[in-house]
């Protein structure tokens, strides 16, 4: 009987009989049973949820030849997984039952992207495009351009401007009308971008092209290209967003809005996410970015933006990527332990409210620089892992030409259920599950492309469906 106990304050159930029930047993009937590489135990902070002696002993009693241990950034269960497996192999010796020592690790870059095509042109003699694209969503590759909006700077300067529609071959969707106000009535008497390319290629000459998060702008813009046989941009390409990370380090947002606000520059959220609106106001927040930098870095020469505004801390403000390594033997181990090593103390990435004082709080991430992980891969296989690895996110947004060159680095790729990005969807970043699909074929297709091996993996973060809601207390008590 469930009732309200008023003592209690709460519901509360009295039994009238109890009666002991055997516990449903999970069994894998696959004819070839599959090894999962990619499990988090609970020692993935906030995220695993059962003891890694479960884990094996579940694993083992399914009937698997073995399974990996990927714990975020953290090696710390691989003795207890390693000595529950050989206990269970006592049991059957001629069994093979293996367990793969791994880690996954937040992979960063040592430096800001800055400058692409940097020169040795003086700051004060080149001529600046500050410009904005508005597209049809976030990829590069299965994406349109709908507006383009430009403004020259010379001489600190604003001196002309320019904006086109450009009309896309599908329609625009209706979260994207919803962002820019741009319909698909506006753009249907504008030019198609193969006839739209030479007045913009005309405007924007060999100037410097100046974008935040060039990483969108410029590569949407030659993708574009390469879909109708151009040939890519050459021009220098300053990033705003990198930039304002170098000069304004102690920022903890830069987006265009947070900046403009920062440097009192006029930002009206109405009329934002509009190239031509938001080519204009980057180009005040570069100029006032370009004499800080020249203010506080010395700065004289374009080449000087990507190498005088490095710290010893930009690894911290780099975009991370997940990465899952496994070790092949026992110096692969030793490389995992210093990795984490390294990781924990060199390059923590310390952000949030952190300034070192007393007191004060800290949000710290370990961190493992590319190229000390690549100083240590001989021994090391590595993995493309989740929804947060740079492979799923270039086979998202990015073009060919560098998903091939991220694949390279990886041992084997990670193919994941749909479930495991729904995220992306719910967020819009994926506009569907369509879609989704379509990503999975494209990293599919440029694995075998480079031989690479496919492998199905799960993330997973609990053993049984039940478990599942242990988790997700984790996940909200975040707030992700």
């Amino acid at each position: 009987t469930i009732s309200y106990d008023n003592f209690a304050k709460d519901l509360t159930c009295i039994a009238s009989n109890v009666v002991k029930i055997e516990k449903a047993k999970i069994v894998d009937t696959a004819e070839t049973k599959r090894v999962e590489l990619h499990m988090h135990s609970n020692l993935s902070e906030m995220d695993g949820v059962c003891d890694i002696k479960d884990i094996v002993t579940y694993v083992y009693n399914l009937g698997h030849r073995g399974i990996a241990i990927t714990d975020h950034a953290d090696v710390q269960s691989l003795v207890k997984a390693y000595n529950t497996a050989q206990s269970l192999k006592k049991k059957d010796p001629d069994r093979e039952f293996r367990i793969g020592l791994g880690c996954e690790f937040n992979l960063a870059n040592n430096e800001l992207t800055i400058v692409r095509n940097a020169t040795d042109e003086n700051l004060d003699d080149v001529t600046y495009i500050s410009f904005d694209l508005e597209t049809t969503g976030l990829s590069c590759y299965f994406d349109h351009i709908i507006e383009f909006g430009a403004v020259r700077i010379k001489n600190s300067t604003i001196i002309d401007r320019k904006q086109l529609f450009i009309k896309p071959p599908v329609s625009i969707p209706g979260f994207i009308t919803s962002k820019t106000n741009i319909t698909n009535d506006m753009v249907k008497n504008a030019k198609p971008f193969a006839e739209a390319i030479d007045e913009i290629l005309d405007y924007i000459k060999d100037d410097v092209l100046v974008a935040h998060n060039a990483t969108f702008d410029y590569y949407f813009l030659n993708e574009e290209l390469r879909r109708i046989g151009r040939k890519p941009l050459t021009n220098v390409v300053i990033d705003t967003l990198d930039m304002s990370r170098a000069v304004l380090p102690d920022r903890r947002a830069y987006r265009l809005g947070n900046l403009s606000r920062y440097y009192h520059v006029n930002y009206n959220e109405e009329e934002a996410h509009r190239a031509d609106f938001d080519a204009g106001a980057l180009a005040d927040v570069f100029l006032c970015l370009l004499k800080d930098a020249k203010d506080k870095f010395a700065t004289k020469t374009i080449s000087d933006l990507q190498i005088k505004l490095q710290s010893p801390k930009s690894f911290m403000k780099v975009r991370r990527s997940h990465v899952c390594a496994i070790a092949k033997n026992h110096d692969g181990l030793v490389a995992l332990y210093k990795l984490v090593t390294e990781s924990n103390t060199n390059t923590l990435a310390v952000n949030g409210k952190a300034t070192g004082k007393e007191g004060t709080d800290v949000a710290a991430e370990p961190r493992v620089i590319r190229s000390t992980l690549e100083k240590y891969r001989e021994n090391l296989l590595l993995g493309s892992a989740c929804l947060n690895g740079e492979v799923f996110e270039l086979a998202c947004n990015g073009d060919d030409a560098r998903l091939e060159e991220a694949m390279k680095l990886y041992d084997y790729i990670e193919l994941q259920p749909l479930g495991n990005y729904s995220t992306s969807i719910v967020l819009g970043s994926i506009p569907s599950v369509d879609r989704l699909k379509e990503v999975q074929k494209r990293i599919i297709r440029m694995a075998q492309k480079l031989n690479i091996p496919v492998c199905a993996t799960s993330d997973a973060h609990y053993c049984t469906p039940e478990q599942k809601v242990f988790r997700d207390v984790y996940i909200m008590s975040q707030g992700v």
